[in-house]
Formats: structure tokens, C-alpha cells, sequence
């Protein structure tokens, strides 16, 4: 009977636990949940009105100093602080 139920088991667990891992794992690039809380007009663009206090930091990035920071400037911009921390 043991025998029988055991791969039953397995097969329950690996449903049960699926989700809850693919949840941690999978998730929003912790750049994508900065545009999502920031980027207000979603227009793509950080600007200093929707930045607020955060601006003196997310403005490093503007790479092409046009007032906005995009997402490309923004993941460049931490490519390299993580390069330089290494």
C-alpha cells in the first residue's frame, strides 16, 4: 500500500511546491518594480517630478542629461555600479 501512495506523493508535492518556487524565482527584475512605483505617466521615463527626493540618486543614470531617465540608462547604470563593486 506504502508502495503505491509514495510516488502519488511525490507527484502531490512537486504540484504543492511548484507555484510557491516559481514565485521567488521567477518575479520582477528589481528594475521593473522601480519603473512600476516611479514612473507615475508610464511614459517610460523617470522623471525628477516623479522621482521626488529619490532624483539626487536616479539621476546618475540620465546618461544623455536630458531630464528622464529611461529603462536602458537605468539597467546600464546599475551594470556598472555592480562591475564596480566587484
Amino acid at each position: 500500500m506504502i508502495a503505491k501512495l509514495t510516488p502519488f506523493l511525490a507527484c502531490f508535492a512537486l504540484v504543492a511546491i511548484a507555484p510557491v518556487a516559481s514565485a521567488q524565482r521567477g518575479g520582477k527584475k528589481p528594475i521593473d518594480k522601480i519603473f512600476e512605483r516611479l514612473d507615475t505617466n508610464k511614459d517610460g521615463k523617470i522623471t525628477q517630478e516623479e522621482a521626488g527626493e529619490r532624483w539626487a540618486r536616479i539621476s546618475k543614470a540620465d546618461a544623455n542629461e536630458d531630464g528622464a531617465v529611461t529603462k536602458d540608462e537605468l539597467a546600464a547604470s546599475m551594470k556598472n555600479r555592480k562591475r564596480r563593486q566587484k
